[in-house]
């Protein structure tokens, strides 16, 4: 037994230093490492002292315009919204659909989106004030458009898109032809082509529509846009063609 005791102490006298060193070693390095952070902590900090007058001048300066950063960054999304909206409510308006004239592009009940504008062309459906002798606004599409030869016979229209070469040229065979009412007959008569700032429109629904055949040309000051979306109902939202 006292050998194996001998034998066991020897051992750890053997070990010991070398553990012992170790953790000596790993001591002294944290130590170092701690003084060596806390002298950098007081070398950054250093000795307070008092902020010069231009110093606090231009810390406000700094923290003003910080904050004047951060709230246009926060009204931003706001402000541009809102300019958004200004031009929408500028450029476009919004219709109901009355009547079964422009059946089946729109059906009455429905709410159509009109971009504001003057600038239309052939078979744009275009919103524009009624006649004097009505009220509100009518919804049509464009079928003449300045420059296309017209001639009216015993009350009835013939149309060619052709442009007209002179005044005394036959309507070619494919003119369109429309029954017109006495007024819109006696206005029309008076023209071999339709004349600049003037549009001849009829509704979809030929058979059951009030357009130029009754009233004669719209003119360009009483339209006031085209007719570009359907707004209601929900599942008839889409653009109109």
């Amino acid at each position: 037994m006292r050998t194996i005791r001998h034998i066991k102490r020897a051992f750890l006298k053997q070990k010991l230093p070398a553990t012992y060193q170790l953790k000596k070693q790993k001591a002294n390095t944290a130590m170092e490492y701690l003084l060596e952070q806390t002298d950098n902590h007081q070398s950054i900090r250093g000795p307070k002292r008092k902020m010069t007058a231009e110093e606090i001048k231009k810390k406000r300066q700094a923290y003003q315009k910080k904050q004047r950063v951060q709230v246009v960054k926060f009204f931003m999304p706001a402000i541009l919204f809102a300019i958004f909206v200004f031009f929408f409510v500028l450029k476009t308006s919004s219709y109901p659909i009355a009547g079964q004239s422009m059946k089946p592009t729109l059906n009455a009940g429905e709410r159509v989106l009109v971009q504001r504008t003057k600038q239309v062309a052939r078979y744009d459906v275009i919103a524009f004030k009624a006649p004097l002798a009505s009220k509100g606004t009518y919804v049509k599409r464009i079928i003449g458009v300045p420059g296309d030869r017209i001639w009216v016979n015993e009350g009835k229209l013939y149309l060619s898109e052709e442009p007209i070469a002179s005044d005394n040229e036959a309507l070619p065979e494919n003119a369109s032809r429309f029954d017109l009412s006495e007024e819109a007959a006696a206005q029309l008569r008076l023209f071999q082509k339709i004349p600049a700032g003037h549009y001849f429109v009829l509704g979809d629904n030929r058979t059951h529509s009030s357009d130029s055949r009754t009233f004669g040309f719209v003119e360009i000051q009483a339209i006031e846009g085209i007719v570009v979306f359907k707004m209601a109902p929900f599942k008839e939202i889409g653009k109109v063609k």
